[in-house]
């Protein structure tokens, strides 16, 4: 028997089963969930070789957009998802744990909030 070495062999298909691999939740709101419907659906439109679920569209749509993503897009997503909130409290967690006061201009808008003495940020002196 003679092996003919310039005849070309197809590597194996190696197929991934989805069951078997790491999953993960992620929550969607409504426009992102009818969105994902759409592509998911124009995708299985007409492809009779297989089903394409909206986790596979997911999936696909980050691994191609986490190295694409602009200094400019990170940062219309952290102002879109701004929390005045979580700004005080981290405010006021460093005050405590430097043992250091409030930046000025915030320690000015608190006391102008509370209808304290305007411009005045320290403590009185005993001569006052």
């Amino acid at each position: 028997m003679e092996l003919n070495v310039a005849q070309k062999t197809n590597p194996p298909v190696v197929k991934i089963d989805k069951r078997k691999s790491q999953q993960f939740r992620v929550v969607l709101n409504k426009d992102a969930n009818e969105a994902l419907e759409e592509i998911t659906n124009l995708i299985n439109k007409d492809f009779e070789h297989g089903e394409i679920n909206k986790s596979d569209i997911a999936n696909w749509v980050l691994a191609k957009v986490k190295n694409k993503i602009s200094t400019q897009e990170i940062e219309q997503i952290k102002e879109e998802n701004f929390d005045e909130s979580k700004v005080l409290a981290n405010l006021l967690k460093h005050a405590k744990s430097d043992k250091s006061s409030l930046p000025e201009d915030v320690l000015l808008a608190l006391k102008n909030h509370v209808g304290l003495a305007k411009g005045r940020t320290k403590k009185p002196s005993k001569k006052d």
